[in-house]
């Protein structure tokens, strides 16, 4: 199935790298050209083909043409480098990106010891730190591994967590439910599905916690064959 044909205008062109799939359902990517100034842009598409522009790299200090796609950090926000542009004589830069498009440039590369031209992307370490590779730049000009610190800027959220009570997933009241657990604030969606080969997800109800713990009470669950559950955050 077809979902989406870039056009290199607004939209981008040239996704080299693939797709990462956010916590509120939406599909996270990069193009390394295209965008309002052809220098490679941010989107993101629902699993329904709707893509909207996130962001139009300038060639300046947030840097352009970005290969490498995007890996969403433990603060909900999406990192990524790209491959020339920024501060330093166009080395690349890394950047941060919120799912409304809210862009922050966090480094420049320089070609000295820190690297130069990152092609792929970043990976977060447990430490909350991102990791990532250089093409060129380094002591050999080869390319180097970089750690950098100091991100994510915000807090890191609450998991959500589908809890087992008693033993028996909280059966009260003659009712299938469960306690679960997530971050306070943001809006969260409670899906079912009874074939995970199925790609639509049925939402049953959707929550915003005060405390961090909530529990559900499915009213359909002696009308349904067994079925799984997942929570999503909008």
């Amino acid at each position: 199935t077809s979902l989406y044909s870039f056009t290199g205008g607004n939209d981008g062109g040239y996704p080299y790298a693939g797709l990462v799939q956010g916590c509120d359902g939406y599909y996270y990517g990069t193009t390394e050209v295209g965008g309002t100034n052809n220098l490679g842009a941010v989107f993101k598409i629902s699993a329904s083909g709707a893509l909207t522009s996130l962001y139009s790299f300038t060639g300046s200090h947030d840097g352009a043409s970005p290969y490498a796609g995007l890996v969403q950090g433990s603060d909900g926000n999406f990192y990524g480098t790209t491959f020339a542009g920024g501060t330093n004589g166009g080395n690349g830069t890394v950047f941060e990106i919120s799912a409304s498009g809210v862009f922050t440039s966090l480094y420049a590369f320089t070609r000295g010891h820190d690297g130069a031209n990152p092609y792929a992307g970043l990976v977060q370490g447990g430490d909350g730190n991102f990791y990532g590779t250089t093409e060129h730049g380094g002591a050999g000009g080869s390319g180097v591994v970089f750690e950098l610190s100091g991100v994510p800027s915000g807090v890191p959220q609450m998991p959500l967590n589908i809890l087992v009570a008693d033993g028996n997933f909280g059966v009260r009241s003659n009712r299938f439910g469960f306690d679960y657990t997530g971050p306070v604030g943001p809006a969260i969606v409670i899906q079912a599905i009874a074939d995970l080969a199925s790609p639509t997800w049925i939402p049953l109800a959707t929550n915003t916690l005060t405390t961090g713990t909530a529990y559900f009470s499915d009213p359909q669950w002696t009308n349904f064959p067994p079925r799984f559950y997942r929570l999503q955050m909008q």
